[in-house]
């Protein structure tokens, strides 16, 4: 259970807003729904906020992807002061929301000044098939630009379009989501004594030094 201390609701309002406080920019399924559901706890006068399906076993390792279905309540993130919009995202899996009536609604997300929220519904029946998907957008190796890249080991880091920054990154990459040993290098690159062993790695690129 992920419970967040970042994610706040005002109850007093219809529809209910739940609000992702800033500077947070990302928020997972999993993530609301294990601390909306801590929030029903303390509220216990308050109709229930979330509804969640999917997790159910298929078999083989693979199982349904998580649904949430937001009651008479809207998903937000905390307004920004501008002038450049801030760019935040709802991922791992579906979000819906009805109103007070029970009726479906065109969107759970609640506008908020300079935010401009990604939702990124999956389309696919199993959490498998996105898995093989994630796994595909590497094209085989993880692509490093030390200039522009991204530090991390999560995805979608190391993908041609979101190139890893370092070596560190490039080696947490490949080992959390089982990539072939391929660094695809943008421009050139430099191997120090601070480089983590590369060993059984290919290199792919315009330069190296």
């Amino acid at each position: 259970m992920a419970v967040r201390n970042d994610i706040s609701i005002d109850w007093s309002l219809s529809p209910r807003i739940i609000t992702v406080d800033a500077p947070s920019i990302e928020v997972t399924m999993q993530d609301l729904y294990d601390t909306l559901r801590t929030e029903e706890v303390v509220q216990v006068d308050e109709p229930r906020i979330i509804a969640g399906a999917g997790k159910e076993p298929l078999g083989g390792g693979v199982v349904v992807g998580l649904t949430l279905t937001l009651n008479n309540a809207l998903l937000a993130f905390e307004a920004r002061s501008g002038p450049a919009y801030t760019q935040c995202n709802v991922s791992g899996g579906n979000l819906v929301a009805v109103d007070s009536n029970g009726d479906p609604v065109s969107s759970p997300i609640f506008p908020t000044a300079f935010t401009q929220i990604v939702l990124a519904n999956s389309s696919s029946a199993t959490l498998q098939e996105l898995v093989a998907i994630q796994f595909a957008s590497y094209n085989g190796g993880i692509t490093l630009d030390e200039i522009l890249g991204t530090v991390g080991g999560d995805y979608d880091v190391g993908t041609p379009v979101n190139p890893a920054k370092d070596y560190v990154s490039v080696v947490a990459v490949q080992e959390s989501q089982g990539l072939p040993k391929v660094i695809y290098v943008i421009k050139d690159t430099s191997i120090t004594s601070a480089t983590p062993p590369l060993k059984f790695y290919t290199f792919i690129g315009e330069g190296m030094d």
